[in-house]
Protein backbone atom coordinates (compact mmCIF):
# COMPACT_ATOMS: atom_id res chain seq x y z
CA UNK A 1 0.00 0.00 0.00
CA UNK A 2 1.72 3.19 -1.09
CA UNK A 3 1.88 5.97 2.31
CA UNK A 4 0.45 9.34 0.99
CA UNK A 5 2.50 12.05 2.95
CA UNK A 6 2.41 15.88 2.62
CA UNK A 7 4.30 18.58 1.08
CA UNK A 8 6.61 19.04 4.30
CA UNK A 9 8.41 16.27 3.28
CA UNK A 10 9.90 18.11 0.37
CA UNK A 11 12.69 19.64 -0.33
CA UNK A 12 14.59 18.11 2.15
CA UNK A 13 17.67 17.88 3.74
CA UNK A 14 15.79 20.94 6.12
CA UNK A 15 16.56 22.67 8.02
CA UNK A 16 13.97 22.46 11.27
CA UNK A 17 15.26 26.16 12.81
CA UNK A 18 16.90 24.40 15.29
CA UNK A 19 19.17 27.04 16.18
CA UNK A 20 22.63 25.11 16.35
CA UNK A 21 21.89 21.47 16.51
CA UNK A 22 22.17 20.87 12.62
CA UNK A 23 25.43 20.09 11.87
CA UNK A 24 27.34 18.78 8.46
CA UNK A 25 30.22 16.61 7.79
CA UNK A 26 32.51 14.37 5.74
CA UNK A 27 34.38 13.34 8.81
CA UNK A 28 32.53 9.70 10.01
CA UNK A 29 33.50 10.28 13.65
CA UNK A 30 32.67 13.61 13.76
CA UNK A 31 29.42 12.79 12.75
CA UNK A 32 28.91 9.84 15.07
CA UNK A 33 30.12 12.67 17.95
CA UNK A 34 27.48 14.77 16.50
CA UNK A 35 24.62 12.71 16.45
CA UNK A 36 25.46 11.25 19.93
CA UNK A 37 24.63 14.74 21.43
CA UNK A 38 20.81 13.97 21.02
CA UNK A 39 20.47 10.48 19.80
CA UNK A 40 21.49 7.09 22.03
CA UNK A 41 25.39 5.89 22.01
CA UNK A 42 26.11 4.19 18.60
CA UNK A 43 28.69 2.82 16.55
CA UNK A 44 28.52 4.13 12.98
CA UNK A 45 30.59 2.04 10.52
CA UNK A 46 30.86 3.71 6.93
CA UNK A 47 31.02 0.90 3.70
CA UNK A 48 31.77 0.80 0.22
CA UNK A 49 32.62 4.53 -1.54
CA UNK A 50 33.86 6.30 1.84
CA UNK A 51 34.16 9.46 -0.28
CA UNK A 52 31.11 10.35 -1.04
CA UNK A 53 30.33 10.05 2.86
CA UNK A 54 28.55 13.38 3.67
CA UNK A 55 26.97 13.34 6.51
CA UNK A 56 23.70 15.79 7.20
CA UNK A 57 22.07 16.12 10.64
CA UNK A 58 19.41 18.15 12.35
CA UNK A 59 17.27 17.92 15.66
CA UNK A 60 14.37 19.59 17.46
CA UNK A 61 13.07 18.99 21.30
CA UNK A 62 9.74 19.14 22.35
CA UNK A 63 10.08 17.54 25.40
CA UNK A 64 8.83 14.53 25.56
CA UNK A 65 8.95 14.00 21.79
CA UNK A 66 11.99 14.40 19.62
CA UNK A 67 12.57 15.12 15.90
CA UNK A 68 15.65 14.25 14.28
CA UNK A 69 16.95 14.48 10.28
CA UNK A 70 19.75 11.82 9.73
CA UNK A 71 21.36 11.74 5.39
CA UNK A 72 24.74 10.01 5.44
CA UNK A 73 25.47 10.19 1.05
CA UNK A 74 27.28 6.62 1.81
CA UNK A 75 26.25 3.13 2.77
CA UNK A 76 26.26 2.88 6.40
CA UNK A 77 25.63 0.48 9.40
CA UNK A 78 24.45 1.74 12.88
CA UNK A 79 24.85 -0.47 16.11
CA UNK A 80 22.84 0.69 19.24
CA UNK A 81 23.01 -1.41 22.32
CA UNK A 82 19.90 -2.05 24.00
CA UNK A 83 20.26 1.06 27.00
CA UNK A 84 17.40 3.63 25.99
CA UNK A 85 13.98 4.25 27.57
CA UNK A 86 12.32 5.59 23.40
CA UNK A 87 10.23 4.44 21.12
CA UNK A 88 11.58 5.24 17.71
CA UNK A 89 9.94 5.49 14.56
CA UNK A 90 11.76 5.44 11.75
CA UNK A 91 10.43 7.31 8.54
CA UNK A 92 12.60 7.13 5.22
CA UNK A 93 12.52 10.39 3.72
CA UNK A 94 14.64 8.46 0.60
CA UNK A 95 16.28 5.28 -0.18
CA UNK A 96 15.70 2.24 2.49
CA UNK A 97 16.78 1.01 6.10
CA UNK A 98 17.44 -2.58 7.28
CA UNK A 99 16.32 -2.67 10.82
CA UNK A 100 17.24 -5.39 12.61
CA UNK A 101 16.35 -5.94 16.72
CA UNK A 102 16.17 -8.92 18.61
CA UNK A 103 12.60 -9.66 17.61
CA UNK A 104 13.46 -9.59 14.15
CA UNK A 105 14.28 -7.96 10.75
CA UNK A 106 12.12 -5.40 8.44
CA UNK A 107 12.92 -3.39 5.86
CA UNK A 108 11.37 0.49 5.51
CA UNK A 109 11.38 1.95 2.19
CA UNK A 110 10.75 5.68 1.17
CA UNK A 111 6.76 6.23 0.77
CA UNK A 112 6.02 2.72 1.93
CA UNK A 113 6.97 1.63 4.98
CA UNK A 114 8.20 2.54 8.28
CA UNK A 115 10.31 1.35 11.75
CA UNK A 116 9.33 0.88 14.84
CA UNK A 117 12.46 0.64 17.18
CA UNK A 118 11.60 -0.45 20.67
CA UNK A 119 13.87 0.41 23.92
CA UNK A 120 16.38 -2.06 25.79
CA UNK A 121 16.57 -3.75 22.56
CA UNK A 122 19.97 -4.00 20.52
CA UNK A 123 20.02 -2.33 16.98
CA UNK A 124 21.45 -2.85 13.97
CA UNK A 125 20.95 -1.21 11.13
CA UNK A 126 21.94 -0.85 7.26
CA UNK A 127 21.21 1.94 5.72
CA UNK A 128 21.66 2.07 1.71
CA UNK A 129 23.38 5.18 0.40
CA UNK A 130 20.54 7.38 -0.43
CA UNK A 131 19.04 6.73 2.74
CA UNK A 132 17.66 9.66 4.66
CA UNK A 133 15.30 9.43 7.24
CA UNK A 134 13.33 11.53 9.57
CA UNK A 135 13.42 9.92 13.63
CA UNK A 136 10.04 10.57 15.89
CA UNK A 137 11.25 9.33 19.21
CA UNK A 138 9.29 9.44 22.46
CA UNK A 139 10.20 8.74 26.15
CA UNK A 140 8.45 5.46 27.46
CA UNK A 141 7.41 7.57 30.80
CA UNK A 142 5.22 9.64 28.65
CA UNK A 143 3.93 6.90 26.83
CA UNK A 144 2.64 5.54 29.92
CA UNK A 145 1.51 8.76 31.67
CA UNK A 146 -0.71 8.77 28.63
CA UNK A 147 -1.70 5.21 28.53
CA UNK A 148 -3.31 5.75 31.72
CA UNK A 149 -5.01 8.80 30.65
CA UNK A 150 -6.88 6.70 28.32
CA UNK A 151 -7.29 3.68 30.38
CA UNK A 152 -7.34 5.01 34.13
CA UNK A 153 -8.51 1.10 35.21
CA UNK A 154 -5.45 -0.67 33.13
CA UNK A 155 -1.55 -1.66 34.16
CA UNK A 156 0.39 0.59 32.24
CA UNK A 157 3.81 0.31 34.15
CA UNK A 158 5.48 -2.30 32.38
CA UNK A 159 4.16 -0.47 28.97
CA UNK A 160 5.99 -2.48 26.10
CA UNK A 161 6.06 -1.82 22.19
CA UNK A 162 6.35 -3.77 19.52
CA UNK A 163 9.11 -3.28 17.04
CA UNK A 164 9.05 -3.85 13.57
CA UNK A 165 7.87 -2.89 10.05
CA UNK A 166 4.84 -0.35 10.19
CA UNK A 167 3.09 -0.13 6.70
CA UNK A 168 -1.12 0.82 5.72
CA UNK A 169 -2.93 3.19 7.93
CA UNK A 170 -0.59 3.03 11.00
CA UNK A 171 2.25 4.20 8.91
CA UNK A 172 0.04 7.00 7.36
CA UNK A 173 -0.95 8.44 10.96
CA UNK A 174 2.26 8.28 11.58
CA UNK A 175 4.17 9.69 8.72
CA UNK A 176 0.86 12.55 9.01
CA UNK A 177 1.97 13.67 12.44
CA UNK A 178 5.75 13.68 11.57
CA UNK A 179 4.93 15.50 8.10
CA UNK A 180 3.06 18.34 10.83
CA UNK A 181 5.76 18.67 13.10
CA UNK A 182 8.10 19.22 10.45
CA UNK A 183 5.39 21.67 8.83
CA UNK A 184 5.15 23.87 12.08
CA UNK A 185 9.58 23.34 12.45
CA UNK A 186 9.88 24.53 9.26
CA UNK A 187 7.48 27.40 8.85
CA UNK A 188 6.75 29.06 12.41
CA UNK A 189 10.43 29.97 13.73
CA UNK A 190 13.08 28.00 16.39
CA UNK A 191 11.49 25.55 18.26
CA UNK A 192 12.10 27.92 21.31
CA UNK A 193 10.01 30.21 19.80
CA UNK A 194 6.59 28.50 19.74
CA UNK A 195 4.62 29.24 22.85
CA UNK A 196 5.03 26.20 25.33
CA UNK A 197 1.43 25.07 24.57
CA UNK A 198 1.97 24.80 21.21
CA UNK A 199 5.22 22.51 22.03
CA UNK A 200 2.87 20.63 24.66
CA UNK A 201 -0.10 19.91 22.10
CA UNK A 202 2.25 18.88 19.36
CA UNK A 203 4.29 16.81 21.70
CA UNK A 204 1.05 15.14 22.95
CA UNK A 205 -0.20 14.61 18.87
CA UNK A 206 2.60 12.69 18.30
CA UNK A 207 2.42 10.62 21.80
CA UNK A 208 -1.21 9.85 20.57
CA UNK A 209 -0.56 8.69 17.91
CA UNK A 210 2.64 6.60 18.59
CA UNK A 211 0.52 4.94 21.10
CA UNK A 212 -2.64 4.33 18.94
CA UNK A 213 -0.62 3.30 15.54
CA UNK A 214 1.94 0.74 16.90
CA UNK A 215 0.82 -2.37 19.09
CA UNK A 216 1.57 -2.38 22.76
CA UNK A 217 1.19 -4.30 26.02
CA UNK A 218 -1.66 -1.57 26.54
CA UNK A 219 -3.76 -1.43 23.06
CA UNK A 220 -6.39 -4.17 24.64
CA UNK A 221 -7.11 -1.51 27.27
CA UNK A 222 -7.91 1.16 24.62
CA UNK A 223 -10.08 -0.98 22.40
CA UNK A 224 -11.50 -3.88 24.21
CA UNK A 225 -13.60 -3.10 26.49
CA UNK A 226 -16.73 -1.40 24.87
CA UNK A 227 -18.36 -1.99 27.71
CA UNK A 228 -16.86 0.24 29.92
CA UNK A 229 -16.79 2.87 27.13
CA UNK A 230 -20.32 2.78 26.91
CA UNK A 231 -20.73 3.14 30.19
CA UNK A 232 -18.60 6.23 30.08
CA UNK A 233 -20.61 8.18 27.52
CA UNK A 234 -23.93 7.11 29.98
CA UNK A 235 -22.98 8.41 32.66
CA UNK A 236 -21.83 12.11 31.07
CA UNK A 237 -24.93 11.94 28.98
CA UNK A 238 -27.03 11.43 31.99
CA UNK A 239 -25.26 14.30 33.95
CA UNK A 240 -25.84 16.55 31.15
CA UNK A 241 -29.12 15.54 31.13
CA UNK A 242 -29.63 17.08 34.83
CA UNK A 243 -28.34 20.31 33.95
CA UNK A 244 -30.66 23.79 34.54
CA UNK A 245 -27.58 25.81 33.32
CA UNK A 246 -24.07 25.43 32.17
CA UNK A 247 -22.50 23.73 34.87
CA UNK A 248 -20.17 20.39 33.61
CA UNK A 249 -16.93 20.89 31.77
CA UNK A 250 -15.56 17.87 29.30
CA UNK A 251 -13.13 17.00 32.35
CA UNK A 252 -15.65 17.12 34.65
CA UNK A 253 -17.82 14.57 32.80
CA UNK A 254 -14.48 12.33 32.38
CA UNK A 255 -14.09 12.56 35.81
CA UNK A 256 -17.43 11.32 36.78
CA UNK A 257 -17.31 9.05 34.54
CA UNK A 258 -13.94 7.39 35.77
CA UNK A 259 -12.28 7.86 32.80
CA UNK A 260 -9.59 10.47 31.04
CA UNK A 261 -10.44 12.64 28.86
CA UNK A 262 -9.28 10.89 25.93
CA UNK A 263 -11.19 7.78 26.67
CA UNK A 264 -14.22 9.93 26.73
CA UNK A 265 -13.59 11.15 23.24
CA UNK A 266 -13.03 8.05 21.96
CA UNK A 267 -15.91 6.17 23.04
CA UNK A 268 -18.01 9.60 22.23
CA UNK A 269 -16.71 9.19 18.86
CA UNK A 270 -17.36 5.65 18.98
CA UNK A 271 -20.71 5.25 20.42
CA UNK A 272 -22.41 8.66 18.83
CA UNK A 273 -20.48 9.20 16.25
CA UNK A 274 -19.30 12.91 17.64
CA UNK A 275 -17.05 14.41 20.90
CA UNK A 276 -18.30 15.40 24.08
CA UNK A 277 -17.53 19.30 23.22
CA UNK A 278 -20.07 19.12 20.29
CA UNK A 279 -22.08 16.96 22.42
CA UNK A 280 -22.37 19.09 25.07
CA UNK A 281 -22.90 22.71 22.71
CA UNK A 282 -25.69 20.64 21.19
CA UNK A 283 -27.29 19.54 24.37
CA UNK A 284 -27.40 22.99 25.80
CA UNK A 285 -28.64 24.92 22.42
CA UNK A 286 -31.87 22.56 22.77
CA UNK A 287 -32.36 23.43 26.88
CA UNK A 288 -31.41 27.41 25.38
CA UNK A 289 -34.14 26.65 22.64
CA UNK A 290 -36.65 25.27 25.15
CA UNK A 291 -36.02 28.14 27.36
CA UNK A 292 -36.46 30.51 24.66
CA UNK A 293 -39.63 28.65 23.86
CA UNK A 294 -41.41 29.33 26.78
CA UNK A 295 -40.00 32.96 27.33
CA UNK A 296 -41.63 33.69 24.35
CA UNK A 297 -44.94 32.61 25.88
CA UNK A 298 -44.40 33.95 29.18
CA UNK A 299 -42.31 36.92 28.65
CA UNK A 300 -39.69 36.17 30.76
CA UNK A 301 -36.64 35.94 29.34
CA UNK A 302 -33.93 37.71 27.00
CA UNK A 303 -31.51 35.99 24.71
CA UNK A 304 -28.47 37.33 26.70
CA UNK A 305 -30.03 35.76 29.69
CA UNK A 306 -30.65 32.73 28.19
CA UNK A 307 -26.86 32.41 26.57
CA UNK A 308 -25.27 33.39 29.41
CA UNK A 309 -27.19 30.64 31.28
CA UNK A 310 -26.25 27.87 29.13
CA UNK A 311 -22.64 28.99 29.14
CA UNK A 312 -22.45 31.24 25.86
CA UNK A 313 -20.89 34.14 26.84
CA UNK A 314 -20.47 35.26 23.90
CA UNK A 315 -23.89 36.50 22.64
CA UNK A 316 -22.78 37.09 18.70
CA UNK A 317 -21.27 33.21 18.52
CA UNK A 318 -24.15 32.03 20.40
CA UNK A 319 -26.56 33.08 17.71
CA UNK A 320 -24.73 31.96 14.69
CA UNK A 321 -24.51 28.47 16.53
CA UNK A 322 -27.98 28.74 17.24
CA UNK A 323 -28.92 29.88 13.91
CA UNK A 324 -26.78 26.64 12.52
CA UNK A 325 -28.69 24.27 14.57
CA UNK A 326 -32.03 25.38 14.28
CA UNK A 327 -31.99 27.59 10.99
CA UNK A 328 -33.23 30.85 12.58
CA UNK A 329 -32.00 33.25 15.22
CA UNK A 330 -32.46 33.44 18.95
CA UNK A 331 -34.15 36.65 18.76
CA UNK A 332 -36.83 34.71 16.28
CA UNK A 333 -37.47 31.98 18.41
CA UNK A 334 -38.01 34.70 21.88
CA UNK A 335 -40.25 36.58 19.65
CA UNK A 336 -43.98 36.28 20.83
CA UNK A 337 -46.23 34.13 18.06
CA UNK A 338 -49.12 35.56 15.98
Amino acid sequence: MTMVRGTAFRGFPMPMRSEGRRYETTDPRAARDAARLFLAPHHLTVGAERERFRAIGDHVDLGAVTLSYLSYGAEVTIDRPGEQDHVGILVPLSGSALVRQDSGEVVARAASSLAAVTPRSQLHMRWTPDCSVLLLRAEMRALRELAVGLAPHGRHDDLTVTAGRVAGSEAAALAGVTDLLVHVLQSYGPVDALPGSVRRHLAEQALMSILLAIPNSSTSQFVEHPSGHRASVRIATDLLATETEASFTVGDLARAAGVGIRALELAFRRDLGTTPHAFVQKSRLEKARQELLVGAEEGSATVTSVAVRWGFAHVGRFARLYQQEFGVLPSQTLSPRR
